[in-house]
């Protein structure tokens, strides 16, 4: 019985990251979510309830089961209810006579005191409460264990799956309205054609010449200022990489890769503590690539039949990136801009590229072909940061 449940538990995780392939934002990848978990878990209601911006409010988003008008409108403080419970307490509340509880709060627009049995799972992103699963069922249930311990399966990842889909809201909404702001800025432009030209000293009309750039926007908002080209590492060096011997080109690179894992702690450090550490947890990741023993072994193995250590960290760097671009997992394909950057990283330490610091001392708009995470706040004053493409 114990394998059927863990079964349920990776299966549903599969089904739910199909439904996330084809949601085509936040709302509708959690109405899938509360209704394949309701179906494998045999309940009557499975509901989710996320945190508001204020980390003090909750609020039903999406439920099979209750009421559908008590979407967005029933919502309760930590310190309220059994879900409120479910968040303040951090940890799994179960009762098989909800409105017994002394924690139950009644919502009649919810109608869902016909619902006996109350399981309720905190959602967690990077260790931080966002919200609670919950399921409900007519009847007065015991949930088992290895019930519990599916459930358990399905919310480790649910949590992530939401965070994302935040974010992919929050990126569509902001393109939305760059979209709308840059067709203002046509019609402005459209308005004022006759206006191309300005009056030189000596009386004669002179014309100004403009130049548009078409890019990605990796920062929200709008800026004004100079340009600033932010050139990278050219493959042109790779090929131009001097080579010594073999005993040298192992130096090179091991030196590079612990002075990239000292940059990367420091930055880590850096971004924890002038954003956030969820901010801070990339860099966590790119220690970890840093320090897998397989990574390494392939650059020295190839140093060992006479490459160079910068040949050698671009070929097994290329490597990886194919080998996560090929992956289903949307997650893992993103890794690729990880591993290109900590590549670049690890290059421009064994060719001396890497002691050069961009100094600002006005608002800038930078162009890039690609803005990495390792891009140091300096090369990002003010504004929206471009990317050429």
């Amino acid at each position: 019985m114990k394998d059927s449940y863990q079964s349920l538990g990776l299966r549903t995780l599969e089904d739910i990251s199909s439904i996330i392939l084809h949601s085509h934002d936040l709302q509708e990848t959690l109405d899938n979510i509360v209704t394949l978990v309701a179906k494998r878990m045999r309940s009557d209601v499975c509901s989710i309830y996320l945190l508001e911006n204020d980390r003090e409010t909750l609020v039903l988003k999406a439920t099979r089961g209750l009421s559908k008008a008590s979407v967005n409108r029933v919502s309760m403080k930590v310190h309220e209810g059994l879900s409120g419970l479910v968040v303040e307490s951090r940890t799994m509340v179960m009762t098989d006579n909800a409105p017994s509880h002394p924690r139950y709060k009644y919502f009649k627009e919810a109608k869902e005191e016909k619902f006996l049995s109350f399981l309720g799972l905190p959602l967690f992103e990077h260790k931080v409460p966002i919200g609670v699963i919950v399921i409900q069922t007519r009847s007065a249930r015991s949930f088992s264990d290895d019930e519990i311990s599916a459930l358990r399966t399905i919310t480790f990842q649910i949590g992530s799956i939401i965070h994302n889909a935040r974010l992919l809201d929050s990126i569509q909404h902001k393109e939305q309205e760059r979209a709308w702001f840059e067709m203002e800025l046509a019609k402005i432009r459209s308005g004022s054609e006759d206006e191309g030209t300005t009056t030189s000293r000596s009386g004669g009309k002179r014309a100004v010449t403009s130049r548009t750039l078409a890019g990605t926007a990796v920062s929200a908002g709008f800026s004004r200022g100079k340009v600033y080209i932010l050139n990278r590492f050219s493959d042109k060096v790779i090929t131009l990489a001097k080579v010594g011997s073999k005993s040298d080109e192992l130096k090179k690179y091991s030196f590079a890769l612990e002075k990239t894992k000292i940059q990367t702690i420091y930055m880590g450090k850096r971004v924890g503590d002038t954003l956030s550490e969820d901010d801070a947890a990339i860099f966590h990741t790119h220690l970890m690539i840093l320090e897998d023993r397989s990574f390494s072994s392939k650059v020295n193995d190839l140093i060992a039949e006479g490459m160079g250590a910068t040949r050698a960290v671009h070929d097994v760097v290329q490597y990886y990136i194919q080998a996560f671009s090929d992956m289903a997992d949307p997650y893992l394909r993103e890794r690729s801009a990880d591993m290109k950057d900590i590549g670049r990283r690890i290059m421009d330490v064994i060719e001396k590229n890497d002691s050069s610091v961009i100094t600002l001392k006005e608002k800038r708009v930078i162009v890039a072909e690609e803005i990495f995470p390792s891009d140091p706040p300096s090369h990002r004053p003010g504004g929206p940061v471009r990317r050429t493409g």
